[in-house]
């Protein structure tokens, strides 16, 4: 499988009226946000409320935003889940379709997951989507704060060396940069990215393949002008900037903080709805935030 890298949008997705997901504006966002240089879009993930979302649901909007126009090349779904069966199919359906690559998470909710088990779920994964004649690379979510589930390095070579050009990298959100520089160092031949902004320098710097982040979806010229930029002190500042004002007045988790500017900057307040458990932020935390950013001089 060919190597990514880059700065992939972790796309929010958008819910119409009735709460289902509004596969017109998806497809419209998706545009915008490569139109702003983003190299790839990264769908149904932690930004994309992908777990909240049900397997019809996710290959019926995969489906639309390709036949909307955007190149299945350039789309990587998230897939994964505790149901292997579903995985499966959601990761064979994505490599019928084109995409580039599929995301998955570990299983998560049987604990304790140690490593052997781990082997044996993402084997079987790879198994079922062989027996379906599917052939996608795969990008192994690490995420133990939404998860409770750890992904190491090890467990990461072990896998590429049984079935190689299966798994082809990492998603990190595990925050600590020793874990992501653990990936890059044990994993050189894979595409490592980060969902941590403050680490996108610091990771392309040392060949790390760039970042998945939900602040794409309202600040993607902000992170791919930082992805690209050779002065590598000026492009860290302005992340670091950008981050501190972000969490510091955020009055609403992460997830609907990002859909609230989102809501602003593309004038939609219908990106502001979330599936349940969720609650939806109010768009003045939108707007609150974007005049914050323009107050420390970002442009995003």
């Amino acid at each position: 499988m060919t190597s990514i890298r880059g700065v992939w949008a972790a796309s929010a997705t958008p819910f119409g009226a009735d709460g289902a997901i509004n596969a017109n504006r998806l497809a419209d966002h998706c545009k915008w946000l490569l139109a702003q240089g983003c190299d790839g879009l990264s769908l149904f993930g932690t930004s994309g409320e992908g777990t909240s979302l049900g397997f019809v649901e996710r290959r019926g909007a995969l489906e639309a935003v390709i036949e909307a126009g955007i190149p299945p090349g350039l789309i990587m779904p998230a897939t994964g889940g505790c149901d292997l069966a579903t995985t499966v199919a959601l990761t064979s359906h994505a490599a019928g379709l084109g995409c580039a690559a599929a995301l998955l998470l570990p299983p998560f909710y049987y604990k304790p997951a140690d490593e052997s088990g781990l082997f044996d779920y993402f084997s079987a994964v790879i198994d079922g989507c062989a027996r379906t004649s599917a052939q996608i690379g795969l990008l192994l979510y690490n995420f133990p704060f939404m998860t409770g589930v750890s992904i190491s390095a090890t467990l990461v070579r072990r896998l590429a060396d049984a079935f190689p050009g299966a798994v082809i990298g990492v998603k990190d959100s595990s925050l600590d940069w020793r874990t992501t520089l653990r990936y890059i160092k044990t994993l050189p031949e894979l595409s490592i990215f980060t969902g941590e902004d403050r680490h996108l320098r610091a990771a392309v710097r040392i060949g790390g393949a760039g970042s998945i982040s939900g602040t794409s979806n309202f600040a993607p010229g902000l992170l791919v002008r930082n992805y690209r930029s050779e002065d590598d002190a000026n492009a860290r500042s302005e992340l670091e900037r950008f981050i501190d004002v972000f969490v510091g007045h955020q009055d609403a988790p992460f997830l609907q903080s990002c859909k609230a500017v989102t809501a602003v900057v593309r004038r939609e307040p219908e990106w502001l709805a979330v599936r349940p458990p969720l609650r939806a932020a109010d768009i003045s935390t939108g707007t609150m935030l974007l005049e914050e950013f323009h107050k420390a001089g970002l442009t995003l």
